[in-house]
C-alpha cells in the first residue's frame, strides 16, 4: 500500500478499547474529517498527542490537507467506516471519496484517546479482517509480551480474562510457513480469533510471531540451517516458561493448541514440557510433509482448471523433489542446498519423528479437531489419527461439517481463494475447546 501523505507518528501504549470507546473513536474521526474540510486545522491539532503536536502545527497540517485536495480532488463524502482494535492502539478508517478517487482517512488512537497519527492512504480494495461476532473486549485485556529463547526474542500478545483470578492458559503453535502472531492469511487471522474467543470465556491465550517470520532477514543473511526443533518446538517450550512467570496464570493448567504442522508437532513439544495439562490438535496432517505438499499442489492445479498435460508438467519436478526427500540419509544433514524450500536437516528431522508413537508415549489428554472441507489436511488424515490412536486414554476427536482448514464455514470445494474473504473461526469450535479445557470432555 503506497501512502499519498502520512502525517504525525505512532507511539506504543497498552490500551484496551470497549464498545463505548469504539463508538467514541468513530465519532471523533468523523468530526476531525469535518474540521479538516472546514479548514479548522487548530481544532484538529488540539486533539493530537503532545509529542505529535510538537511536530505538526496548524500550518503543516493545512499544507498536507491542501496537497491531498490538489492530488485527489475535493472531498465528496464517506463511503464506509472501519474500526480495528489492536493491543497497543485503536484505528478508525473513513473510506472517503475525494474527486473520483477513494482515499482512506486513517486515525490512530493511543492511551486515553489521544491521537497518535493521521494518515491519508489510497483505499485498499482487498477485503479486510473483521472481528468475530463473539469478540467482546469488555471481558479480557491484552498486553504486548516477548517470548525469549536464548538470543531469540519473539514479539507476542497475551490475552487474559478480566477479574478472573488465576486462569488456565493456552499457547498457540503455528502451522508451516513464516506466520505472524495472528497466523494471518489473506483476510483471516485465526490465532486472533482463538485468542479473543477463548479469553472471553475465561482462558488466557499466548500468541507470538514465528521465528521464521520475526528473523526472516537474519536467517536469510546467515544462511542458518534450522529444523522444526529451532523453527517451532524450542520456541513453544520457551513460551510455556513465560506463562509460568505470570501470577495470573494457573501453571498447573497450561495447554497447547497447534494448527496443522503445529498440531503435528505437539506430541513432541508436550514431551519436553513438564506437566502440560492438555494438547489440542487442529487439522494435523498424518502423512509426511512432502506428500502433503505434493497432494496440495495437485489439488490446486486441478481446481484452477489446468488440463492433464499442464498438471503433469507442473508436478513432474515436484515429484522428483519428493523422491529426493525420501532418499535423504543422516549424512545429508550438513547439506546447504534446499529441497522444496527446506534444508535437508529439516526433512531428516521429520523422517525421524513419528507423531503417533510420540502421542502414545505421552499421557497428556488430547483433543483432535478437523474441518471436513479442509483440502490441505484431509479427512483421511483425521481418520489415520483415529485409527493409530485407537485405545489411547483421554483422547477425543471431533470433525465439523462445512469448515475449512481455518475452521471457517463455507460451501463447495475449499480453495486458497476463499482465504481472501473475511471470515472467522466458527464459534462452535471456540465453545468446544473452552468446554474441553474446563471439563475434560466435549458437550454431547
Amino acid at each position: 500500500m503506497k501512502k499519498i501523505l502520512s502525517i504525525v507518528f505512532l507511539s506504543s501504549f497498552v490500551f484496551v478499547a470497549n464498545a463505548q470507546d469504539s463508538a467514541r473513536y468513530v465519532q471523533q474521526s468523523l468530526t476531525i474529517l469535518q474540521q479538516l474540510n472546514a479548514l479548522q486545522y487548530d481544532k484538529v491539532v488540539s486533539q493530537l498527542d503532545s509529542a505529535v503536536a510538537a511536530k505538526m502545527d496548524s500550518a503543516r497540517l493545512g499544507s498536507a490537507w491542501r496537497n491531498l485536495l490538489t492530488r485527489a480532488g475535493s472531498f465528496k463524502g464517506i463511503v464506509d467506516t472501519l474500526y480495528d482494535h489492536q493491543t497497543t492502539y485503536d484505528v478508525v478508517i473513513l473510506q472517503s471519496l475525494f474527486g473520483d478517487r477513494k482515499i482512506d482517512v486513517k486515525t490512530v488512537y493511543g492511551r486515553g484517546g489521544s491521537i497518535k497519527g493521521i494518515f491519508f492512504l489510497p483505499t485498499d480494495t482487498r477485503e479486510k479482517y473483521k472481528n468475530p461476532s463473539y469478540f467482546n473486549s469488555d471481558l479480557f485485556e491484552e498486553a504486548a509480551v516477548e517470548v525469549v529463547n536464548g538470543d531469540v526474542k519473539l514479539k507476542g500478545i497475551l490475552s487474559v480474562p478480566k477479574n478472573s483470578g488465576k486462569v488456565p492458559a493456552v499457547i498457540l503453535v503455528h502451522g508451516s510457513g513464516p506466520n505472524d502472531k495472528d497466523e494471518t492469511v489473506g483476510a483471516t487471522k485465526i490465532f486472533r480469533d482463538f485468542s479473543v474467543g477463548l479469553s472471553a470465556k475465561g482462558i488466557a491465550v499466548l500468541r507470538y510471531d514465528k521465528r521464521t517470520r520475526a528473523l526472516a532477514a537474519k536467517l536469510k543473511f546467515t544462511k542458518q540451517i534450522i529444523t522444526p526443533e529451532e523453527e517451532t518446538v524450542s520456541d513453544a517450550i520457551a513460551a510455556a516458561e513465560l506463562l509460568k512467570k505470570d501470577p495470573r496464570i494457573d501453571t498447573s493448567r497450561i495447554y497447547y493448541i497447534g494448527h496443522s504442522m503445529g498440531g503435528y508437532l505437539l506430541p513432541q513439544i508436550a514431551s519436553k514440557v513438564p506437566n502440560v495439562k492438555g494438547m489440542i490438535l487442529l487439522c494435523p496432517q498424518a502423512r509426511p510433509l512432502e506428500d502433503v505438499m505434493l497432494e496440495q499442489t495437485e489439488y490446486v492445479l486441478t481446481l484452477e482448471g489446468k488440463n492433464a498435460a499442464e498438471v503433469k508438467s507442473a508436478l513432474d519436478s515436484l515429484q522428483k523433489a519428493v523422491q529426493q526427500v525420501k532418499a535423504l540419509v543422516d549424512a545429508n544433514k550438513v547439506d546447504s542446498v534446499k529441497i522444496m524450500s527446506y534444508h535437508s536437516a529439516y526433512w531428516i528431522y521429520l523422517k525421524h519423528y513419528d507423531p503417533f508413537a510420540a502421542s502414545k508415549s505421552e499421557k497428556t489428554p488430547m483433543l483432535i479437531l478437523q474441518g471436513d472441507r479442509d483440502y490441505q489436511v484431509k479427512m483421511s488424515d483425521y481418520s489415520s489419527w483415529k485409527t493409530n490412536l485407537k485405545g489411547r486414554p483421554a483422547t477425543t476427536f471431533k470433525s465439523y461439517p462445512g469448515l475449512n482448514h481455518f475452521f471457517i464455514k463455507g460451501t463447495g470445494k475449499s480453495s486458497p481463494e476463499e482465504y481472501n474473504h473475511a471470515g472467522n473461526v466458527s464459534e462452535q469450535v471456540i465453545v468446544d475447546i473452552s468446554g474441553w479445557i474446563k471439563t475434560g470432555a466435549l458437550e454431547k
